[in-house]
């Protein structure tokens, strides 16, 4: 998927990229995630079992529960990574019509960032956006681009300083880069809030809504209270 970032100087805020996508090339964004009686078993216990949801574009899911019922292992399955024990998942799109969980088919339509920030210590932060940006095939996007997402997260100062140095609200907004840079209509996150000041909490809440105004949708595990409106909670 092509890179739609754009940064309005004036106003100092973005022009959403998913909607400048969509507008820019008169599509009209259909998506939607059917989950049917999703069972997890594992050494003989049941994590959860008859999950139904169904989720489309503009929709929020918050997946709440307590540690281990099982909210990581659901966005697991979502992605592909791994299989329910029982039932299924179909994907309704513009694209590709009642595809089984498959995540070489629906990859380039996803964003997917676990509780574990993959940041490499041992390189500038700007490097680990840009190996990113490479896994994404995005090889030709814009220095400045870069700069500007890494402003808006606040680490732009911190860019040639090696991922050691930084703080744990630090490394949780380098992970997020991701989603400010490439435009996946797909969401699924896992603790995207974990170590996020209060600050950045709201910009991160603002976010989430500007992507589904966009047409975006997004399944979230959190312990946080996002404050979003029309969000649909889900207790694991």
């Amino acid at each position: 998927m092509k890179h739609f970032f754009n940064y309005n100087t004036d106003q100092n805020k973005f022009k959403w990229p998913l909607k400048q996508y969509f507008e820019k090339n008169n599509i009209q964004l259909y998506y939607k995630i059917e989950c049917k009686n999703i069972t997890l078993l594992l050494s003989n216990k049941f994590i959860f079992k008859n999950i139904n949801l169904t989720i489309s574009n503009g929709s929020l899911i918050l997946l709440q529960g307590l540690n281990g019922s099982g909210k990581s292992s659901l966005l697991r399955i979502l992605t592909g990574f791994i299989q329910p024990t029982f039932g299924y998942i179909s994907y309704v799109t513009n694209n590709f019509k009642n595809v089984k969980s498959n995540l070489d088919k629906k990859n380039s339509e996803l964003h997917y960032i676990n509780h574990i920030d993959p940041i490499k210590t041992s390189v500038s932060i700007l490097k680990n956006l840009i190996f990113w940006l490479e896994i994404y095939k995005l090889k030709y996007i814009k220095y400045l681009t870069i700069l500007k997402v890494l402003q808006f997260l606040k680490i732009n100062k911190l860019k040639f300083m090696n991922g050691n140095i930084l703080s744990m609200g630090q490394r949780r907004r380098l992970s997020l880069s991701r989603l400010f840079t490439i435009s996946n209509p797909i969401w699924l996150l896992d603790e995207p809030t974990a170590a996020l000041d209060i600050n950045f909490l709201k910009t991160f809440s603002k976010t989430i809504q500007e992507h589904r105004n966009s047409g975006g949708l997004a399944i979230i595990s959190t312990h946080m209270n996002l404050h979003i409106e029309q969000a649909t909670s889900l207790r694991l």
